[in-house]
């Protein structure tokens, strides 16, 4: 008689659960590694200009006692009268310097702003950096790709919705996952060794992964019309001015 042919066996949910957390783990690599990796670079953004900007650099045996805000904002105000005082930032460590975030017309008519760095304690001016540097561009790019903020932080922040569902299927697709931290890696062939290594540090990272998905949701909320508490407020005495 004629042969009949055999229906294809529907997957089974486990395998469903694993080709979902396949497909979902290869579509993040890429650019969540980019995300991932402008945000390290990121976290020493400040001692790289540092390197770059011998005006933010101060020697700490120099600097003592709180911050001279009032010394500051008189040798700003008497170096360059014109220019409008937009913050004052506190160094970061001992050997930097502070910074105002100044605007100003410059030789072209245009306004533009850029940093101005003085010593914490005297208020002496050390120099001037333009407003991009190493902590803009890869804050940038982490955020947004450097796409407007409106386009690129619900890009970025919407990666944690892909986090979240690697999240929640390395729990189906790794049984008894709890045996895993102090499970050894298995060496001989390739394959199983990197798998081996794979679910090991996929243990040891669950933590980071659901706080990155859940801070991700946060932002993704908030850009795309949550809205979050205000930022709180601190009162400081005004500086006095010489004149």
């Amino acid at each position: 008689g004629e042969k009949v042919p055999r229906a294809r066996n529907a997957p089974t949910r486990a395998r469903v659960w694993w080709l979902v957390h396949q497909w979902v783990g290869v579509k993040l690599t890429l650019l969540m590694s980019f995300v991932l990796l402008t945000g390290t670079l990121a976290v020493f953004s400040n001692e790289i200009d540092w390197l770059l900007r011998p005006a933010m650099r101060v020697d700490s045996d120099t600097v003592m006692g709180p911050v001279n805000w009032g010394a500051i904002a008189t040798h700003i105000a008497k170096a360059e009268p014109g220019t409008q005082v937009q913050s004052l930032n506190a160094p970061v460590d001992r050997w930097f310097a502070a910074s105002a975030t100044v605007s100003g017309v410059d030789e072209d008519g245009e306004r533009k702003t850029r940093f101005i760095y003085a010593h914490p304690t005297t208020g002496e001016l050390q120099g001037v950096g333009p407003w991009v540097g190493a902590q803009r561009i890869l804050r940038n790019l982490h955020r947004h790709l450097n796409m407007p903020v409106g386009v690129g932080v619900p890009i970025v922040s919407s990666l944690a919705v892909l986090l979240l569902v690697t999240f929640v299927t390395s729990f189906v697709v790794y049984k008894k996952w709890w045996r895993g931290f102090f499970r050894p890696v298995r060496t001989g062939r390739a394959h199983m060794t990197w798998g081996d290594i794979h679910r090991l540090a996929g243990v040891w990272t669950l933590w980071f992964v659901l706080l990155m998905a859940l801070t991700g949701l946060w932002y993704l909320v908030e850009s795309t019309g949550g809205r979050s508490p205000p930022l709180p407020q601190v009162r400081v005495a005004p500086a006095e001015i010489d004149n």
